[in-house]
C-alpha cells in the first residue's frame, strides 16, 4: 500500500527510534516529531496536522515492562488491554 502525502501537508511523528525518524526525514520534508508523550502533547496542542504517525512499539513494549515480549510481536494495539482491569464474570 502506498500513501501519497502532499508536500504542503503538515505531518507529526511520535517515535523514539532514530531509524524510523530517519526514514521519515528521507521521505517527508514538512514534518515535526517528538520522542516523548509529553513533547507530543505539547506539539499537538500548538498546531494542527493533516497526518499523525504514532509510535507502534512504545517503551512499554521494548523492555520497560518485562511481561511483554521484545521480539517485535508486541505493538501499541495491545496497550489499551493492559491498562484496563479485567472484568470478572457476574455470579
Amino acid at each position: 500500500m502506498t500513501f501519497n502525502i502532499p508536500p504542503s501537508w503538515p505531518v507529526f511523528v511520535l517515535d523514539d527510534s532514530e531509524d524510523r525518524l530517519s526514514w521519515f526525514r528521507q521521505r517527508i520534508s514538512n514534518f515535526q516529531f517528538a520522542k516523548t508523550s509529553a513533547a507530543a502533547i505539547d506539539a499537538l496542542s500548538r498546531q494542527s496536522f493533516k497526518v499523525v504517525s504514532l509510535d507502534h512499539d512504545p517503551m512499554i513494549f521494548t523492555g520497560w515492562m518485562p511481561d511483554f515480549p521484545i521480539d517485535g510481536t508486541a505493538t501499541g494495539k495491545q496497550l489499551p488491554d493492559t491498562s484496563r482491569p479485567k472484568s470478572s464474570p457476574e455470579s
